[in-house]
């Protein structure tokens, strides 16, 4: 791969594919500095990895797999947990207007899954994402089976430690 196409494609995955790895980040992040310096973090890496990006799977999922492992090493290299903070801004800031019974389902739901381990994290974050079992499983590299499976125990655990006892779609 030329530099010029190394930088074309990096250009493209920031035009196409920032809130990718955004939304992961946010997923790891204790605090806003925390998800900045991630962030930062996962470009970098995304931009060291290029040359190895194939076409065997689609970029997406590559960067999902480059996104979740930065996070994690970051996780394992820091020590830091989440808070089980989600920062309203950030949430109100993808998102059109909501009217507020509903926008507080969904920072319940974030809260959540903040909550979750950082493996669970990841497959729940995929899930909203609208990544589909098939991809999920080849990102994490488990079985579409065992992808199904974890999901079902989530959303059942989720809905367990909801304590408004709200549907919150997951």
């Amino acid at each position: 791969m030329t530099r010029q196409e190394k930088t074309d494609l990096f250009n493209t995955i920031l035009a196409e594919h920032c809130n990718l790895i955004y939304k992961v980040c946010r997923g790891y992040a204790s605090d806003d500095d925390h998800l900045k310096d991630l962030y930062q973090e996962v470009l970098a890496n995304v931009w060291e990895g290029l040359e190895s990006f194939s076409n065997r799977c689609r970029l997406s999922t590559w960067l999902y797999r480059v996104a979740i492992n930065s996070c994690i090493t970051d996780f394992r290299r820091s020590g830091r947990h989440s808070t089980g903070r989600v920062s309203i801004d950030d949430i109100g800031r993808e998102l059109p207007y909501i009217p507020d019974d509903r926008m507080h389902k969904i920072k319940l739901m974030y809260r959540l899954i903040s909550a979750l381990d950082r493996a669970d994290r990841a497959l729940v974050m995929m899930l909203l994402d609208g990544q589909s079992y098939e991809e999920i499983s080849e990102v994490t590299g488990i079985s579409r089976n065992n992808v199904a499976s974890r999901l079902h125990r989530l959303r059942q655990r989720l809905a367990a430690a909801n304590p408004e006892k709200t549907n919150t779609h997951l």
